[in-house]
């Protein structure tokens, strides 16, 4: 939930108040109505393990870099004229040593 107020925040998109609050959340959650998945007619579904491992050997880089700069700039592309994201800045809390303590050791040996 905190994530996904982050992520909206950074867009600039507004955050509606019952989004906030995991109960009213968990109520609008239960009110989306999912339909069945059905893939398409001409859609073919691997089955085969071996067919979809790539070895290390088989990726050329170059060719995985230079695609993923293609639809970075189809999506930039997709923009609103003049889009800016926005930076969400974080009030330093706890110091970091005693945050990767917690993180890594937990509460026990802080």
């Amino acid at each position: 939930m905190a994530a996904s107020i982050l992520r909206a925040e950074t867009f600039g998109i507004s955050v509606p108040e019952w989004a906030k609050h995991p109960k009213m959340l968990a109520e609008a959650v239960e009110k989306v109505v999912v339909p069945e998945f059905q893939p398409r007619e001409d859609a073919k579904i691997e089955t085969d393990e071996k067919a979809t491992t790539l070895s290390s050997a088989s990726v050329d880089d170059a060719a995985v870099i230079n695609e993923l700069i293609k639809k970075l700039e189809q999506c930039r592309q997709k923009l609103p004229l003049g889009f800016r994201m926005m930076p969400i800045q974080f009030e330093k809390v706890i110091s970091l040593v005693k945050f990767i303590k917690h993180a890594f050791f937990g509460p026990s040996c802080c």
